[in-house]
């Protein structure tokens, strides 16, 4: 038996939120607390002469801490002999991290370097590089050294490093983390979706410090089911029709949650029939018309493809846009003439991207309400540019003249059978057809077009 295809157009909104970015300085990261001493900060040295010295003015600014290597190799110990903790820092293991440190070189040209260790349990987890520094300066100057934690990680050591045979001063050690709350947002399906039966709720969820440990979703007061790793996402099955007004719970490792906006969607399809499936779908999900897709007819069709219109047809975001879910056709009156005509438009088709020979196409549109207007929904046969037309054929899904505000038109032409010979029917709305959106349909077969 014939396989039925489904060809697909629906109308499917988006949010976004911004992190906040702080410096965690490490225990007298500042050398001004406490100030002149190295205090917590551990000296370590050898296979030459290393000398540390901790001046109260001079700094960053105030106090700093200074390292003079004129031999041998130098360094500080920062959570010697109990790590520092993640959490005292805002960290997570396994995450990537931005280190930061001041330095000046008071003698010599050496670069300063700095070692983050990973510690868990009274051990090292892997074996620790000193990060040089991008450059080095005589006055001071901030450096970023960037570092991933070993999984499993529960505190770390700070090693700032000096240079070879170099006099350096080191300033404001930390680490920069992202403060961010926990939120939680679903990305799909998007708030007023038509959706069929079976569809996949989306969502994400993020924290900083911390880690997401569930995001739970709901349809109502009712649990559909939980996820809990990235990306978050379940799969719904079955789902009656109506409204569902679905919405998710974010728990973090923090012991906190969170609960998304509510998206509300509408499961309106019945199942397809027997023997139908799913071939191609433009969901308009995104941010502009899909050029896989869609391409445009471009002018004003007086070669042969047009039909009187008084507009000349662009592919200018002003006449075509995607925005919120849904494809934006706009008819516009321009203020001057654009390339000698009043009004300009949009026509999109799918030639020479796809083409089907039998299915069941639908769309669902609302049409504007404005007398002078024919907005269209409608097939020609991919031979026009062989045989042109009405030899190539033409089904015409919907039609709406502006002046007959209830009614809509579905036609077919071919040979002997075109412009106001065609085979026509007709549908009448109550209330206005420009009221709601609409869902326009039509089976095609090998006998029968319905």
């Amino acid at each position: 038996p014939m396989k039925k295809v489904i060809v697909a157009f629906t109308s499917l909104m988006f949010v976004g939120i911004a992190n906040a970015q702080v410096t965690n300085l490490f225990p007298n990261g500042n050398f001004d607390s406490p100030a002149g001493v190295a205090t917590p900060w551990v000296e370590v040295f050898g296979g030459g002469t290393t000398t540390y010295g901790y001046p109260t003015t001079g700094g960053n600014p105030g106090g700093f801490g200074r390292m003079n290597n004129s031999s041998g190799w130098g360094i500080w110990v920062g959570g010697e002999p109990t790590p520092l903790s993640l959490s005292s820092l805002g960290l997570v293991a396994g995450g990537t991290y931005t280190f930061v440190m001041d330095m000046k070189n008071f003698v010599g040209t050496g670069i300063g370097k700095l070692k983050i260790e990973c510690w868990a349990g009274g051990s090292q987890l892997d074996a620790a590089v000193d990060i040089p520094a991008s450059g080095q300066s005589s006055s001071w100057a901030k450096y970023s050294f960037i570092r991933t934690l070993v999984p499993g990680t529960t505190g770390i050591k700070v090693v700032p490093v000096a240079g070879a045979a170099s006099q350096i001063g080191y300033d404001n050690i930390g680490v920069i983390v992202s403060n961010t709350p926990l939120t939680v947002s679903i990305t799909s399906p998007l708030n007023s979706a038509i959706v069929t039966s079976n569809f996949t709720i989306d969502a994400t969820a993020t924290v900083s410090p911390g880690t997401v440990t569930n995001v739970a979703f709901y349809d109502g007061a009712a649990l559909l089911g939980n996820d809990t790793s990235a990306p978050f996402s379940f799969n719904v099955n079955g789902a009656a029709l109506g409204p569902h007004a679905l919405s998710a719970v974010a728990r973090s490792s923090g012991g906190i949650s969170a609960t998304s906006a509510v998206v509300t969607v509408v499961v309106s399809n019945t199942p397809a029939p027997a023997g139908w499936q799913l071939a191609w779908a433009d969901e308009f999900d995104g941010t502009s018309v899909d050029s896989s897709k869609w391409t445009f007819d471009i002018g004003n069709g007086a070669g042969g493809w047009g039909n009187n219109e008084l507009q000349y047809y662009t592919s200018s975001p002003t006449n075509v846009f995607v925005t919120n879910g849904f494809l934006n056709i706009v008819a516009v009156k321009e203020v001057s003439k654009y390339l000698g005509f009043d009004y300009t438009s949009a026509r999109l088709k799918t030639q020479g991207k796809a083409s089907w020979t039998y299915g069941r196409m639908e769309a669902r549109i609302k049409v504007p309400r404005t007398q002078g207007l024919w907005p269209a929904f409608w097939m020609l046969g991919t031979n026009i540019p062989s045989v042109g037309w009405p030899t190539c054929g033409e089904i015409d899904i919907m039609e709406h003249i502006g002046r007959e505000p209830k009614k809509v038109y579905g036609t077919i032409h071919g040979p002997g059978y075109s412009g106001g010979g065609g085979v026509s029917g007709s549908y009448t709305f109550v209330p206005d057809v420009a009221d709601d959106f609409r869902v326009f349909v039509v089976e095609w077969q090998t006998n029968v077009i319905r």
